[in-house]
């Protein structure tokens, strides 16, 4: 006996898929930042001159009547850090030397150059400017030496950053102390004395003045 076969349809089903959602594209964004701040003036370099000690030429000698016309030169003159004072007579002639000294030139007490404190931007040259001035006094001439000065940090060892002021007029370098300290500039100076009989005797006279300035 045979089997009957049954046909069997097959049915596809297809199902219906969910679509997918198109993603949405972000609007674009930007920001706006302002960029402030405060000018102010830069403070300049430190530049600042400080007087230390007057030059002072302790007691010096009025000439006699031994030489006529005589006239007394004193300087004072540093030399590394120490003053050195010299006393001489000068023939009123050419003011040449005269080494026989009748007229009783002579220098004493406590004398030295002047000295003068510098603050300044270590490492930076400075510009300078020395002008002497007498005070008018008949018979006493302050007047500048060949040489003004020197200047050199305040540290013993004076070799370093020693330099010597030639001219009234120049520039240097600034070199402070190893711990900042101001520069020390050393100031010469002469001093002619004549004999003339207004010169006060016995008192203490300002005979002159340096003027200094400094700048960048």
């Amino acid at each position: 006996m045979h089997a009957r076969l049954s046909p069997v349809a097959l049915i596809l089903i297809a199902l219906p898929v969910a679509p997918v959602a198109a993603q949405t594209a972000a609007s674009p964004s930007s920001a706006t930042l302002n960029a402030t701040t405060v000018f102010e003036q830069a403070p300049p370099p430190p530049l600042k001159l400080t007087v230390g000690t007057p030059i002072n030429f302790g007691k010096v000698a009025i000439p006699n009547n031994a030489k006529a016309n005589a006239v007394c030169r004193y300087q004072l003159v540093v030399e590394r850090d120490k003053t050195v004072t010299s006393a001489d007579m000068l023939s009123r002639t050419g003011l040449a030397v005269d080494p026989s000294n009748l007229a009783g030139c002579a220098i004493s007490g406590a004398s030295s150059v002047g000295i003068v404190m510098l603050a300044c931007e270590n490492g930076q040259t400075i510009r300078y400017g020395a002008s002497y001035s007498s005070a008018g006094i008949k018979g006493a001439l302050f007047r500048q030496v060949s040489r003004i000065g020197s200047i050199a940090p305040p540290d013993p060892d004076a070799q370093r950053g020693y330099q010597i002021m030639s001219d009234n007029a120049g520039s240097f370098r600034c070199d402070l102390g190893r711990d900042g300290q101001p520069a020390i500039m050393r100031i010469n100076g002469e001093l002619q004395v004549s004999a003339e009989s207004d010169l006060p005797n016995g008192a203490a006279v300002n005979v002159g003045t340096v003027t200094l300035s400094v700048n960048y």
